[in-house]
């Protein structure tokens, strides 16, 4: 099992939440197992391959487990950590993202003189105190060898890393849609500065944050090249003008 803290290596979704000179904080949990196949061992390398790949490309500063499993002790919690364990970990450390995952199809097969199996991997990275996501990915990885020279289970582990690097490729390299509330609640349809032209789409869902501080949601209703009117989801804060706003990633679907 796995379970690290790890610092943003400032990215443009952090610097969009207004916190451009701190690295964010975030917690990697263990990853789950949904596939048919219940071997654990998979699951467990994906974790692992992960927070690696993470922390190798400068997505995250990857901590010692050591640490957090101190945090979780000292709140009086035990091993498996549940979703809401996690939570409570990361306010704990400060913590502002917990990245999970899950291993959704492990499937071996023979091709030739070649046994290899191909792993299905999703990651999703959410805000630690919403649960809004912010990045994810869903990628798939075969990793295959001569018959004999490697069990299924050592082929899966492979497979593993491989999903886990495609994994944290796409995750760098993701930039989130960010922009300028331009208008206040009351004072006609709230816009926003971004647009078709900016990769905005219909029914799109944005935070809304001021000083880094999160003070609404909203939706996109219908943009235009240059802007976008907004129906407003939530507004415990008072959307106002010069609010920023970034965009929530979409469940991570096979193929995007």
């Amino acid at each position: 099992m796995l379970v690290a803290v790890a610092s943003l290596a400032i990215p443009a979704a952090v610097r969009a939440m207004g916190a451009p000179d701190e690295p964010a904080v975030a917690i990697v949990a263990d990853f789950a197992n949904t596939s048919r196949d219940r071997h654990m061992i998979v699951a467990q390398a994906a974790t692992d391959a992960v927070a690696t790949e993470l922390k190798k490309r400068g997505v995250y500063d990857v901590v010692s487990r050591r640490e957090v499993d101190k945090t979780a002790a000292k709140l009086g919690i035990r091993q498996p950590y549940a979703p809401e364990d996690y939570t409570r970990i990361a306010k704990e450390l400060g913590a502002t993202l917990i990245v999970s995952g899950e291993v959704r199809e492990i499937n071996a097969s023979i091709r030739g003189t070649e046994r290899q199996v191909e792993v299905a991997l999703v990651v999703r990275a959410r805000e630690a105190e919403t649960g809004d996501m912010l990045n994810g990915a869903a990628v798939k990885a075969i990793a295959s060898a001569p018959g004999g020279a490697k069990s299924e289970g050592e082929l899966g582990i492979d497979a593993a890393a491989l999903a886990a690097n495609r994994a944290a490729s796409q995750m760098e390299a993701y930039q989130p849609i960010t922009g300028t509330i331009m208008n206040s609640v009351g004072n006609g349809p709230i816009m926003l500065n971004r647009g078709v032209s900016h990769g905005v789409k219909a029914k799109q869902e944005f935070i809304v944050l001021r000083a880094g501080k999160r003070v609404g949601r909203v939706q996109a209703r219908r943009p235009s090249s240059s802007y976008t009117e907004l129906d407003v989801l939530e507004n415990g804060g008072g959307i106002q003008p010069q609010d920023r706003v970034i965009s929530l990633f979409p469940e991570p679907r096979f193929g995007r």
